[in-house]
């Protein structure tokens, strides 16, 4: 089975961008649920949609970008969403044991990218990812 990367990615927008009130069956709990099952299927694509998506909130007004990081923030916590978040995370942490730190490197500094390619790396970046990995 494979993940369709624009509806994990819909999912994953809506369930920021709703203002709702967060009870057990609101739509931005659903969509946030749906966006971690579907993205247990291939973790390392999932948190990158939610790295990107991310990214982009800092060209939101500031209002807007408030919003998304309160409604993240709480949907995290939630008790529903809670559970899919982490076998979400397990799955992230099981699928390649000793290429974890590298994945989680990779996307924190947003060397993944769905919109363009990023140069190499230079050897004093390996050196130096390599010695913060280490």
């Amino acid at each position: 089975m494979s993940m369709k990367i624009d509806s994990v990615r819909n999912f994953f927008i809506n369930a920021c961008y709703t203002s709702a009130p967060l009870s057990k069956k609101s739509s931005a709990a659903q969509n946030m649920i749906s966006f971690y099952k579907e993205g247990a299927k291939s973790p390392s694509v999932a948190k990158a949609i939610a790295g990107a998506e991310n990214e982009k909130t800092y060209f939101l007004p500031v209002r807007a970008c408030a919003q998304w990081f309160n409604n993240y923030n709480i949907l995290k916590k939630h008790p529903d969403v809670k559970p899919a978040y982490e076998s979400f995370e397990n799955v992230f942490e099981t699928m390649y044991p000793k290429t974890g730190k590298l994945r989680e490197f990779l996307i924190d500094k947003s060397r993944l990218s769905f919109e363009k390619v990023l140069p190499k790396m230079s050897p004093n970046q390996k050196t130096a990812a390599k010695a913060y990995l280490a």
